[in-house]
């Protein structure tokens, strides 16, 4: 089973106004495939953080094979994408009320 790096990351302003991306948390996530490494990835951060919906503490994640080259398999930081999108691509979480904290398409 392919081994996936998920990295949760949330944007920051200094007290200059500065925007700033900073990494949360880091998780190592067993899958069959990317959509499921996403689904596992954000329910671990979640019980990792003690919240229920993962965008409480990241505005993004970024999806990458363990020991590649850091190159994202999915990343995207435009919160208006679709539910289905996100799911496969890392935006946030769908606003639907019966897909609060977790991304199912």
């Amino acid at each position: 089973m392919p081994a996936f790096e998920m990295l949760f990351l949330k944007s920051v302003t200094n007290d200059v106004g500065l925007n700033r991306e900073i990494r949360q948390r880091a998780i190592e996530v067993e899958a069959q495939d990317a959509a499921q490494a996403i689904l596992t990835g954000q329910r671990l951060f979640c019980s990792l953080e003690r919240i229920a919906d993962w965008s409480l503490r990241a505005d993004r994640f970024e999806l990458a094979l363990k020991g590649s080259a850091r190159t994202p398999l999915r990343s995207l930081s435009n919160p208006g994408e679709s539910a289905r999108a996100g799911l496969l691509r890392g935006s946030g979480p769908s606003r639907h009320p019966s897909r609060r904290g977790s991304l199912q398409g």
